[in-house]
């Protein structure tokens, strides 16, 4: 995994790991989110772009790479349904959103194929 992105993923476990994290009530990271993110990022090969990491105010992982007014794509991991990924696709402020089973291989092939 890319020593920046393993770092940024430490970090935002540390930060987000209590309750009201952001100072607006927001629930702790989820730890099996955060544990299917980790395994994404551990497959993502070396010649993508670092994405950004981040987790929402429900705990949700997710990784973001570029805009909605370029190309953009993203993926988010669900806490509350196994085995669930959500991803997002976008290109000049059209979006398609897709609710799939987590399948680490797709999704990392998704990611080369958007970013």
């Amino acid at each position: 995994m890319n020593s920046t992105l393993k770092k940024e993923m430490l970090d935002l476990k540390q930060e987000c790991s209590n309750l009201d994290w952001d100072g607006y009530n927001a629930n702790p990271m989820s730890e099996y989110s955060f544990t299917l993110a980790m395994k994404f990022a551990e497959a993502l090969p070396p010649t993508l772009p670092v994405p950004v990491a981040a987790v929402d105010n429900i705990g949700r992982v997710f990784f973001q790479w570029g805009s909605l007014r370029r190309k953009f794509f993203s993926v988010r991991f669900e806490p509350n349904v196994p085995q669930r990924a959500v991803y997002k696709i976008g290109e000049h402020g059209r979006l398609d959103v897709h609710e799939v089973e987590y399948d680490q291989d797709n999704l990392v092939r998704l990611a080369e194929a958007n970013v």
